[in-house]
């Protein structure tokens, strides 16, 4: 059971013939047994609830696997909620960075340091610390300056307050994937079927008006 494989990774798998299922990474258009998120509904509602704040300069700070085809259409569906909420989409609203602490850092200084964010998106949890660390040494409140939100709500995150806005799903549909998944394999009856897993958003205190 492979979370959050590569696709190098994964393609090993298939042609190594170990059974493999792929919780989340970039498993949906391979021929194998896999399970994630679809949060294309999810992230639009983030952006029409941010909308609804006030924000415009809304910022997703998303993994690279966003320019992947087989996730292209999540991040069309998010520019498409901009636009229909009246935020001509650029690549401000979804930078290309690189995914390192450094790189993180070096992001959030140049997007505070002209026309800063007044929300950000986070698209995965251990960014978030990065993030919030980043805040607090500008003195940044958070939502009184900035409204932010994360991919998900761990035992860490569960700590923050105001509680954190986050995107949501259905853990035990992910376990039951798992047990059939294993219970096809002991009867010689392996799948490669992609089941997608509902997304949601939530609202919670770490969103709030957009300032000025």
């Amino acid at each position: 059971v492979v979370h959050a494989g590569s696709r190098e990774l994964l393609e090993w798998g298939i042609a190594s013939g170990v059974p493999m299922l792929a919780l989340g990474g970039h498993a949906r258009s391979l021929p194998m047994a896999s399970t994630g998120a679809d949060g294309i509904e999810a992230y639009r509602a983030a952006v029409r609830h941010l909308a609804g704040l006030g924000h415009h300069r809304i910022v997703l700070l998303a993994p690279h696997q966003f320019r992947h085809p087989e996730e292209m259409q999540v991040l069309k569906e998010y520019k498409a909620e901009l636009e229909a909420q009246g935020i001509a989409p650029s690549s401000y609203h979804v930078p290309d960075w690189e995914e390192t602490p450094e790189g993180l850092e070096r992001e959030l200084t140049s997007l505070f340091r002209i026309t800063p964010p007044t929300a950000l998106v986070v698209l995965k949890t251990k960014w978030t610390v990065g993030v919030l660390s980043f805040l607090a040494r500008r003195r940044l409140r958070v939502p009184e300056d900035v409204s932010l939100g994360s991919w998900g709500h761990n035992s860490e995150l569960a700590w923050h307050r105001p509680a954190m806005a986050h995107f949501a799903s259905d853990q035990e549909l992910m376990v039951r994937r798992i047990v059939r998944w294993i219970r096809g394999l002991a009867k010689g009856r392996p799948d490669h079927e992609f089941q997608p897993i509902p997304l949601t958003f939530v609202a919670a205190g770490t969103t709030g008006p957009a300032k000025g």
